[in-house]
């Protein structure tokens, strides 16, 4: 954004704790995953992101330590670009909340929109919410599912 010379908040919504307890019991009752696959980003933390921002002098980035499930996405105003949340009930709840808040021309770029792997709930969140809202399921670069504000067809690869 700074190479580019683009002056917008960057927004950071992470729990820095990996996944929530609920959203990981979604995927194993409601879509037959194995438990033990989602534990890994349990060791991320919010001070090692900030330091990791302080330490290559990026300040324009905010970070919002939550569960996306519960946050009121109204309190970020307008959105321009975002989403990797990677299982599927929050990437639904996020979408939801999102898409009415996104700028003309905004872009949500859904990461690990693939199917048949621990992620895939990503996948299928976008593709429901696509149908949903009359969008185009576009997913480019073999994994990332877009959607643009106030278009019906999306990018081309």
């Amino acid at each position: 954004m700074s190479f580019s010379q683009i002056e917008k908040p960057y927004v950071c919504v992470d729990t820095f704790a990996g996944f929530t307890d609920n959203d990981v019991t979604y995927e194993v009752l409601k879509r037959r995953k194995d438990k033990s696959r989602y534990y890994g980003f349990r060791f991320n933390r919010k001070a090692w992101f900030d330091q990791t921002m302080r330490c290559n002098n990026i300040e324009r980035v905010r970070a919002v330590q939550t569960d996306v499930g519960g946050f009121d996405f109204a309190t970020l105003g307008t959105v321009s670009f975002c989403l990797d949340v990677d299982l599927y009930a929050p990437t639904r709840h996020s979408l939801s909340q999102l898409y009415p808040r996104l700028t003309r021309g905004g872009v949500i770029v859904v990461d690990d929109c693939v199917s048949n792997n621990i992620f895939d709930g990503a996948h299928k969140a976008y593709s429901e919410f696509c149908a949903s809202e009359g969008l185009t399921n576009s997913v480019v670069c073999g994994k990332l599912g877009v959607i643009e504000r106030n278009k019906r067809s999306l990018w081309v690869t």
